[in-house]
């Protein structure tokens, strides 16, 4: 039996073929990551909300930490629009008692 003699046309076929496979991996690499991405982000958020929700929830209920946590939201929160949302914070630098950073 003799060797069978591949065309130019077949590599150039094939190439194509594998040119095409490459592109199908890379695009589903890149949604994996962009997936990932997402997953990372939805967990952190979620961390936040269900942080912030114990601060408020202790802050009801315990004086001391309601003034500590209020001290430091007071340091943190730098836009109007954010302090706008704690109304203690507001109301302690339009009375003048906001302390310098």
């Amino acid at each position: 039996m003799g060797k069978r003699l591949i065309t130019e046309a077949q590599i150039a076929e094939a190439k194509k073929a594998a040119d095409q496979k490459l592109a199908i991996y890379r695009d589903l690499k890149a949604q994996n990551k962009a997936h990932a991405r997402s997953q990372k982000r939805a967990v952190d958020g979620r961390r936040k909300i269900l942080a912030g929700a114990w601060v408020l929830s202790e802050m009801q209920k315990n004086g001391d930490f309601k003034r500590l946590a209020l001290d430091g939201l007071e340091r943190f929160l730098t836009r109007e629009i954010d302090r706008a949302v704690f109304p203690e914070v507001a109301a302690k630098k339009e009375n003048g008692a906001l302390r310098a950073n």
